[in-house]
């Protein structure tokens, strides 16, 4: 799934380019990312993913005057509770729908998209009870990944300070869903004695909510 997705994202970027060089329109921006993930199926009293920060750059070219296809790629750290934060690493297919006004040095679009997130969450030291302690113990819990699909939803606006540089921001929100891996199963985890037992999984990628500040140029 993951290269398949990879290639239909360049396919299409450079598929695009050929009808778009008659419009002259296109875009490129690198945005700082603020997104606080939401997890299902968390074990009780377990914690949800807290706001995690990133980058994420984008790219388009124009299909029609008001409709543009790209790409995009980022990465973030979204941490949750005690455990070591997850690192995310996302890529994917964007498409922009351009308002129709206002449509100057100040202009507007909706955007969406269909991506993928490549999960990698390290492993870290945690108290647990084990079958050889009465309390709870230090042992060391297993290192684990995953991914899942996540389609974007939102709107932006952009500012053109000169031509073609302009400043951005975007907010919206994804829904995730297709989740597979280690991550999100039962994790092994070794204590001092090497005695191994599982904690639960920790939840399921639901979907996020986030807001994108940046730079890029549009032409």
């Amino acid at each position: 799934m993951k290269r398949l997705l990879a290639a239909v994202c360049l396919t299409t970027l450079v598929g695009a380019a050929g009808p778009a060089s008659a419009q002259l329109r296109a875009d490129a921006a690198i945005e700082g990312v603020a997104r606080s993930r939401f997890l299902g199926a968390r074990p009780e009293g377990g914690s949800n993913a807290g706001p995690g920060a990133g980058l994420e750059v984008t790219g388009h070219v124009a299909l029609v005057p008001l409709v543009r296809l790209g790409v995009y790629a980022g990465a973030e750290v979204s941490p949750q509770g005690d455990a070591a934060a997850r690192r995310i690493y996302t890529y994917g297919l964007s498409a922009r729908l351009a308002s129709p006004w206002p449509n100057g040095d100040l202009h507007a679009w909706l955007f969406t998209g269909l991506g993928y997130a490549s999960v990698v969450a390290p492993g870290y030291e945690a108290t647990q009870k084990t079958s050889a302690a009465t309390a709870g113990s230090a042992v060391r819990v297993a290192p684990a990944g995953g991914g899942f699909l996540e389609v974007p939803l939102g709107i932006g606006v952009g500012y053109k300070l000169w031509r073609p540089v302009e400043i951005l921001a975007e907010v919206g929100g994804s829904l995730a869903f297709g989740a597979s891996g280690s991550l999100y199963a039962a994790r092994p985890f070794t204590d001092s004695l090497q005695q191994t037992g599982l904690l639960p999984s920790a939840g399921v990628d639901r979907g996020a909510v986030f807001l994108r500040i940046g730079a890029g140029i549009d032409f």
